[in-house]
């Protein structure tokens, strides 16, 4: 017993000896070498948290006022600035584990919205492509890329585009949606300060600017993981795997054997991991009804229309052919498919013929009986198959409002244990209940869908709950 005694004893003062406070460093913005960072419209403020403890959570406050509450890695918020007036802006982020915390500051300036290019809407008003809605609202957007995952969830990559994104930005963010329609904002999963090799890290001169930006993202769910490729004229491309199996990541770097700027990564039951360097400004490798594309950019000379170009084969050896217009105004476009097998095409806008400018939306396409790929004339999107289709017991629970964007209401939770659940499975929200209603701030969770599940006495009662800020 007196050894035992001892062991426990020693156990203690080594944990104790190993413990220290959280760590916070911010990873965006971030100080540019030529004149400091100008934030203008939406960037990510994101910080880098480590402890010798689990973290906890992390806050974010702008000008002392909290803003957002992140539990999960990465640990980013979504700032849009059009709200707030030119001058400065002081950023601090406080992290938390079991046993401490620590903050990090820096000021920012803030400019006036990006006055984005009008546009004459021409390829809509003459019924090339729909009426598009942009998928995230008042948030400028380029290079985005949709895949499906293993939930059934939607995940987009893409670069906030309000920040002279050509000659620099932060990285790759990441948003998550389960019927298309509605996105929340994951976080920056690469960024430059805080994932970048030295050498991609390095600012370089580009056309007389200083230069570190990320260009073409694109991302991939292939065989139980996902990859996120993209480059630039300077670093080449690089693709990055996730380390965990979850789209948020982290992602490490994987080598390739070619440094070209443009990347896409393409697997088939023959051709598993064929990894395609695309020249010409090309896209994307994609399979649809059992024929074979290649996508790439074309101005079109019919109202200077920048579309999505596409070329047909019958096997990866090529020879790619019936090169057409797929999608009006799609420029760069990504192709991929819903969880019903529906193929969608990705766009941002990027001339005058365009409904609008760097902003992100989707459209359906069909493959014609030549093997073309065309607009489809049934934009309709597809059912959502993630949570809203397990098979929950809906039950007397009652809840209101729903959907909640500041707090929620929830009756008939005396002596229970309240656990809200995001569409991950994970609690994000546990609490004790001793009265009969219960009053929640939810307000700080992110948008999407959520489980809410009350234990009594053993006895479960679930109900859904929509989250929208």
């Amino acid at each position: 017993m007196k050894n035992i005694i001892l062991l426990v004893i020693v156990i203690s003062i080594y944990s104790l000896s190993v413990y220290s406070a959280p760590t916070l460093k911010l990873i965006s913005p971030y100080l540019t070498p030529d004149s400091g960072w100008v934030v203008r419209g939406a960037i990510s403020f994101s910080v880098s948290a480590t402890s010798t403890l689990p973290i906890s959570k992390v806050e974010f406050y702008i000008d002392n006022l909290l803003v957002n509450k992140d539990l999960t890695y990465p640990y980013s918020y979504l700032w849009n600035t059009r709200n707030f007036s030119v001058g400065t802006n002081t950023l601090k982020a406080m992290a938390y584990d079991s046993q401490g915390s620590s903050t990090v500051s820096q000021a920012i300036n803030v400019k006036t919205a990006l006055v984005l290019e009008t546009t004459t809407n021409a390829a809509v008003t003459s019924k090339l492509i729909p009426n598009i809605t942009t998928l995230i609202p008042n948030v400028s957007l380029r290079d985005v890329s949709i895949c499906t995952g293993t939930d059934n969830a939607y995940y987009l990559v893409g670069v906030m585009s309000d920040n002279s994104v050509y000659y620099h930005n932060e990285g790759v963010n990441l948003w998550r949606s389960v019927d298309l329609k509605n996105w929340t904002y994951i976080g920056l999963v690469w960024s430059f300060e805080n994932d970048a090799a030295t050498t991609d890290k390095t600012w370089n001169s580009f056309y007389n600017q200083q230069f570190r930006a990320v260009w073409n993202t694109k991302i991939y769910y292939l065989e139980g993981n996902y990859y996120i490729s993209f480059g630039n004229p300077i670093m080449g491309s690089r693709l990055i795997k996730s380390s965990t199996g979850k789209p948020e990541g982290p992602y490490n770097n994987v080598v390739l054997d070619s440094d070209l700027t443009k990347t896409t990564i393409f697997n088939d039951s023959i051709n598993k991991y064929k990894l395609y360097y695309e020249l010409m400004n090309s896209g994307q490798l994609f399979k649809a009804n059992g024929k074979y594309y290649l996508s790439t950019t074309n101005t079109m000379d019919t109202n200077n229309r920048f579309s999505s170009y596409v070329g047909i084969a019958d096997s990866l050896k090529g020879n790619f052919h019936d090169w057409h217009e797929a999608l009006p105004c799609g420029g760069n476009s990504t192709y991929f498919t819903d969880t019903q097998g529906n193929l969608w095409a990705t766009m941002f806008g990027n001339d005058d013929a365009a409904p609008w400018r760097e902003r992100t939306g989707i459209v359906k396409m069909m493959v014609d009986v030549n093997g073309k790929l065309k607009v489809s004339t049934d934009q309709t999107l597809p059912p959502i198959t993630g949570i809203n289709d397990e098979k929950v017991e809906q039950s007397d629970l009652i809840l209101y409002p729903n959907p909640a964007n500041d707090f929620l209401v929830i009756k008939n939770t005396e002596n229970s244990i309240l656990s809200i659940i995001n569409i991950s499975g994970k609690i994000v929200q546990k609490i004790k209940c001793a009265d009969s209603i219960t009053k929640i701030d939810v307000s700080m969770l992110l948008n999407g869908l959520y489980l809410i599940k009350i234990d009594k006495d053993g006895v479960l009662k679930t109900q859904k709950l929509s989250v929208y800020q």
